[in-house]
């Protein structure tokens, strides 16, 4: 049957007399029958040069599949120029882009993959899945303006109704947990005294957001930590007594939940709740100890500078680069204890190069 359907496009889109748009039609529905055997690529890849001159509207459409066909056929040095030539916001089917950020994150071709990803969250709103990916990679990035930005996208737009109670939940703690990351960078960053306005900032789209304030310590604590910091000692006193109400709530209601269940509470033990201070990240501080932090006279704590990074790895330096035979790619690398490298190829080619020089 789709043999028929083939033949029958084939003549259509060769023939004589049909409209240039008609024509463009029936190729565009050829190529997607023929692409999905690699066997006709060769003819998917001259209809697609016609589609370009016949219906030059969808030319980065186009491009984005010859560029997929060329990297499934490890052409990187084909695939690369055409996909970095795409213009994104005229792609309009999801389902072309969808698995794409993986080819281009492999040719180095990061802020394109972002925008792939972000271009699916247009496409398909309510494809959790992009979401995910997209903000996931945000993250990676640390591009945390970025990142809130879609969050509160997401979390305010026309389709959050489709939106399970958890997920709603966990994009709020992903949010919360962001605003976390930028002000810790901000703490150590050895510029606290100019930037505290962000960090208050910060700590305010927190407060606004709070599921349950009595588990966000860590707030209260940050505010009064940059306050004395700052040498504001009436305001951090002031921060101190917040956080020490919090604190006590926490207390009374741990102790009136322990009565309810009939197991009773020792007068003075400190309960689990008001033992430790535990940040976003994962870190935590004794009560007593984060308190006694607040005291100490700012002149006693020096920043640790950060190193700027340029995602998890930092900035890296090519020192050289290896080109097997015949164009083949390099799959497996094994270092030997004298520095060398062996290297096979895709044609089971073995290479043994110096680890230092990359020369045989």
């Amino acid at each position: 049957h789709q043999d028929h359907a083939i033949r029958g496009l084939r003549e259509q889109v060769n023939g004589t007399g049909m409209p240039i748009e008609l024509r463009a039609r029936a190729r565009r529905v050829l190529v997607e029958m023929l692409e999905r055997n690699p066997v006709h690529a060769i003819e998917v890849r001259d209809h697609l040069a016609l589609l370009m001159e016949e219906d030059s509207a969808r030319v980065s459409e186009y491009r984005l599949r010859q560029a997929r066909m060329y990297f499934a056929e490890r052409r990187p040095d084909l695939a690369a120029p055409l996909f970095s030539s795409i213009e994104l916001d005229t792609i309009t089917d999801a389902g072309l882009l969808t698995g794409v950020h993986p080819m281009l994150l492999e040719l180095g071709l990061v802020d394109l993959a972002l925008e792939s990803l972000e271009k699916l969250t247009v496409l398909e709103p309510n494809g959790l899945g992009h979401w995910e990916r997209f903000l996931g990679m945000l993250a990676a990035l640390g591009r945390e303006d970025e990142l809130r930005g879609g969050i509160r996208r997401l979390l305010g737009g026309a389709d959050r109704d489709t939106l399970s109670r958890e997920s709603v939940e966990g994009l709020e703690l992903h949010l919360l947990d962001s605003h976390w990351r930028s002000i810790s960078r901000i703490l150590a960053s050895g510029e606290m005294e100019e930037r505290a306005g962000e960090v208050f900032n910060h700590l305010n789209a927190v407060e606004s957001r709070l599921p349950n304030a009595e588990d966000f310590l860590w707030v209260w604590w940050t505010r009064a930590y940059v306050l004395n910091f700052l040498g504001q000692e009436r305001a951090r006193d002031e921060a101190v007594r917040e956080l020490a109400a919090v604190v006590e709530r926490n207390r009374s209601q741990d102790i009136a939940d322990s009565e309810e269940a009939g197991e009773g509470a020792v007068e003075g033990e400190g309960l689990p709740s008001q033992k430790r201070i535990s940040f976003p990240d994962g870190l935590s501080i004794s009560l007593e100890h984060a308190l006694g932090l607040l005291r100490e006279p700012p002149g006693d704590r020096r920043p640790v500078a950060m190193v700027d990074t340029e995602g998890p790895l930092g900035e890296l330096e090519v020192t050289w680069a290896f080109e097997a035979n015949s164009g083949a790619d390099v799959v497996q690398v094994a270092r030997e204890p004298g520095g060398d490298l062996l290297l096979m190829d895709s044609d089971a080619t073995l290479y043994r190069v110096s680890g230092e020089t990359g020369k045989l």
